[in-house]
């Protein structure tokens, strides 16, 4: 018979003769022994000082299938040979010391089924001790196979539990009911920088104070975990901010039978840091979007009005009747309308709704036109550094846009350096791949220029630079500005195709990149100038239909006036 044998006993327990353990067996009733041989599901055995069998019940015989009558009187050797060399050293030592043996385990290949084990407990103990020596030695096993499976079978669960846990991208906590940690992820630790020592404490408390000094807010944080405490049957949901930036979302949930009684608490922690940037980006594209159909409708309407204005401003300008007092309010009536005219032109291009005359050109070559309108803009205060890309950056845009949003962004860099400072223009050539526009939302792949202009100026404090773009939004003083510039930079680069990003820190100044679709290749076509003609005399027809009936009424005026006379009116 093959035996694998493994034995574990207690170094509690060795080293303590008989009588400080259990009671010595002295000559007992037979009927007493009987009894007790076979009255117990145990495996029992009494061998003598020379290892041969005088007792054993039917509970050990079975084992290898052997009547009991063939164990009497035979050695360990004799009936298990193999079993011998690791079992009688150890009842020699109880024999010849007198001390027994607990909690000994034994795991025993059972015969005629190789590979098959039998795992026994339980304990050698001395019999009749005679001046120091035991005069017998016994033995009692129990049957521990199923137990001990279901042990390595719980083992197993939980060890693909914990991997489990650690491949989830969530940490994961439980808690007993009173406070003590049962099983943690890797992950806790990593969210909040748990350190060795408090990640081997079972202790919650400890946990809970060391997470509290990677929050944002410890004081805060620590009045919620007391309320996650005095609740414990609650569901609760909540955001927590760390020192370096992170959003957790936090979710707790109990731990309770169907009868409701609570065995513990199990905690979620999830980084949401990047979800809540990509929602706060939404709702300001969301909210942009709205102020730009509310600023285009108002421009469309503001335009007739507009038109009113001036074409009756120019039409008293023309009078023969006019004196010169009333010439001079007709130019500056005129005046103010092409004031107003150029604002609703801004929010047209805010709006998206500009029509744009669009040419293949050079962006290094536009900006270098601009140098000295620029510089005038500026004053002498600012110094101007250009740092161009080496070769051509090609793209299919409006050249006067163009120039609109960098005249924009070096006045407003100009007005955050009173003092003066420097206004630096780059470009460059920008290529993004699926995972660099995977960084930044507005982006996606393909080929890019870059305008890049940065200045030395105040900065922009933070809870203004989610604004900057809104129509109308400035931190200027009264008559400084409209609060219309950086909303038509928006406004042109979203209608080019493109997007911005915005870097700013107060004290340190700000920088634009602006990201516009570039050309490989410009297209080789002829430039196309408009028609021009003189005004002819009244011989022709005109279908004159508008909608405004201030605008159609001074139009119909302005031909009269050129020789057209009016016809017929027809009103809707």
């Amino acid at each position: 018979m093959k035996t694998n044998m493994t034995i574990k006993t207690s170094n509690r327990l060795l080293g303590q003769s008989a009588n400080e353990i259990r009671p010595r067996l002295f000559i007992l009733r037979e009927q007493w022994l009987n009894d007790f041989f076979t009255g117990t599901p145990a495996a029992l055995a009494l061998l003598d000082a020379g290892l041969r069998f005088m007792r054993i019940n039917d509970t050990a015989a079975n084992f290898s299938s052997t009547p009991v009558s063939n164990y009497v009187g035979k050695t360990i050797r004799e009936v298990f040979p193999k079993l011998a060399p690791v079992i009688e050293p150890l009842l020699q030592k109880v024999l010849t010391t007198g001390e027994a043996m607990w909690d000994l385990e034994l795991s025993i290949e059972i015969p005629k089924q190789p590979g098959v084990l039998q795992h026994w407990k339980g304990a050698f103990f001395p019999v009749a001790e005679t001046r120091g020596r035991a005069d017998a030695v016994g033995s009692i096993l129990v049957v521990i196979t199923e137990r001990k499976q279901t042990g390595d079978e719980l083992r197993r669960k939980t060890s693909f539990l914990e991997a489990l846990g650690d491949c989830i991208p969530i940490g994961i906590l439980v808690m007993d009911s009173q406070g003590k940690k049962i099983l943690q992820n890797q992950l806790v630790n990593e969210l909040w920088q748990i350190p060795p020592d408090v990640d081997e404490s079972t202790e919650c408390v400890e946990l809970a104070k060391s997470a509290a000094t990677q929050a944002k807010n410890p004081d805060e944080f620590t009045k919620k975990v007391n309320y996650f405490n005095n609740h414990p049957d609650d569901v609760i949901r909540d955001e927590i901010e760390l020192v370096d930036g992170t959003t957790l979302d936090i979710y707790l949930s109990p731990v309770q039978d169907k009868a409701g009684k609570h065995y513990g608490r199990i905690w979620t922690f999830r980084d949401v840091t990047e979800h809540r940037r990509l929602e706060a980006h939404l709702r300001q594209a969301q909210k942009m979007e709205a102020i730009g159909q509310l600023a285009g409708g108002v421009a469309h309407d503001f335009n007739n009005i507009l038109a009113t204005v001036q074409m009756n401003a120019d039409l008293l300008q023309i009078d023969d009747h006019i004196t010169s007092n009333q010439m001079e309010i007709a130019k500056e009536i005129s005046a103010a309308a092409q004031r107003a005219a150029a604002l609703t032109r801004q929010l047209l291009l805010f709006s998206r709704k500009q029509t744009m005359e669009l040419s293949d050109l050079d962006l290094n070559q536009s900006i270098g036109e601009m140098t000295k309108m620029l510089q005038r803009s500026l004053g002498e205060a600012v110094q101007l550094q250009f740092n161009f890309a080496k070769q051509p950056l090609f793209l299919h845009a409006d050249a006067g846009m163009l120039d609109q949003v960098l005249l924009n962004l070096a006045v407003n860099a100009r007005d955050a350096m009173p003092d003066g400072g420097l206004l630096a223009i780059e470009t460059s050539a920008v290529e993004f791949d699926e995972a660099a526009a995977g960084q930044n939302p507005p982006a996606r792949p393909g080929s890019f220029v870059c305008l890049c202009v940065s200045d030395t100026g105040c900065g922009i404090p933070p809870e203004v630079l989610s604004r900057i773009f809104e129509p109308f939004f400035t931190t200027k003083e009264v008559g400084k500005g409209t609060g219309l510039g950086l909303a038509t930079v928006f406004g042109i680069v979203q209608q080019h195709q493109g997007w911005i990003n915005v870097y700013s820190e107060v004290g340190h100044g700000t920088t634009f990149r602006i990201y516009l679709p570039r050309l490989t290749q410009p297209s080789r076509s002829e430039s196309i100038f408009p028609f021009q003609a003189s005004v002819q005399s009244g011989n022709e027809t005109i279908l004159l239909v508008e909608d405004e009936s201030a605008l159609r009424a001074t139009t119909r005026i302005v031909l009269s006036r050129l020789g057209y006379p009016g016809g017929l009116q027809k009103e809707h």
